[in-house]
């Protein structure tokens, strides 16, 4: 089951190396998609019209979910670029995440082992150096209460830091939530425990 809370890029980030003559520029930012992971490698090839390779990887989703797995060696010997650098972005942590190296080739061939090590080395420096923030997927719930718990229902919300929500007062009182999945359980399991059945939850679940 695929993760519902990762990191994932700040901001886009780009670091230069030199190896073997040949200048590697990588460049990594979120991507949610296989769509904007092909935006950003057309975007990198327009930057660097003169490059000799453009090879690419990405994590679309969470880190674990193979489905949101791409890559390209975009010309170089097959397994030598693309692979390397999905590798690397498996073992960063990060999801929603798409890398791409632009070769200028430098005159001295590297051949496939010399290759890989060094895409690995591309795609490692430039993820060592990219700022990360938290991602969560997120459920909304909708809570509807007696005024006269009103009080209880609010106090259980300042204990998972939830203060900023929608509240709609009829008959009784209906509160819209957005929750991080990893933590809803929890929620719901303290406002019924402090509510009781006065308290009628509904929870909003994306595939």
């Amino acid at each position: 089951m695929p993760t519902s809370s990762y990191f994932i890029p700040a901001k886009i980030h780009r670091y230069e190396i030199i190896i073997q003559k040949s200048k590697f520029i990588s460049t990594i930012q979120r991507v949610q998609s296989v769509e904007e992971m092909r935006h950003l490698y057309s975007e990198t090839r327009k930057a660097h019209p003169k490059a000799n390779h453009n090879c690419w990887a990405a994590v679309s989703g969470a880190p674990n979910d193979s489905s949101g797995y791409g890559w390209s060696d975009d010309g170089e010997p097959s397994g030598t670029a693309g692979k390397p650098i999905l590798k690397v972005l498996q073992y960063s942590g990060l999801g929603q995440v798409g890398l791409v190296v632009t070769r200028y080739f430098g005159g001295t061939k590297l051949g496939t082992g010399g290759l890989v090590r060094a895409y690995t080395e591309a795609a490692q420096s430039v993820v060592e150096g990219v700022e990360r923030k938290r991602y969560a997927k997120q459920v909304q719930l909708c809570c509807i209460l007696p005024y006269e718990q009103e009080g209880t229902f609010r106090y259980v919300l300042q204990q998972f830091s939830l203060n900023d929500e929608q509240f709609a007062y009829t008959e009784q009182v209906t509160a819209k939530l957005l929750v991080d999945e990893d933590r809803v359980d929890a929620l719901a399991e303290m406002l019924e425990s402090r509510l009781g059945h006065a308290l009628q939850i509904h929870i909003s679940r994306s595939n």
